[in-house]
């Protein structure tokens, strides 16, 4: 299934990844440390997402239920996401 999600990136260069302040404050900060994950773009019905374990069920499920829509989900370092999510939520590491 093709997914088209209008000003996400076509590739994801984690040197130059971007993050979407209001849209990664919709997960709540403890959610998004624990499953490692970072919302990075929505449109069409959809939110995609950096998930450091995208195979992780109920992780998805608990990061759709909290953001209320369907996920797209890509897989990205940890860290990486940890490093960003404390741009958002420098308190919170």
């Amino acid at each position: 299934m093709k997914v088209s999600i209008p000003n996400a990136p076509q590739h994801l260069n984690l040197d130059s990844l971007a993050i979407i302040p209001r849209l990664v404050r919709r997960l709540p900060p403890a959610l998004a440390f624990r499953f490692h994950t970072l919302p990075l773009a929505e449109g069409n019905g959809y939110i995609l997402v950096a998930m450091a374990d995208p195979d992780d069920a109920a992780a998805r499920a608990a990061v759709a239920a909290a953001l209320g829509t369907r996920l797209y989900v890509v897989q990205i370092d940890s860290m990486v996401i940890e490093g960003l999510l404390s741009e958002v939520w420098p308190k919170e590491t």
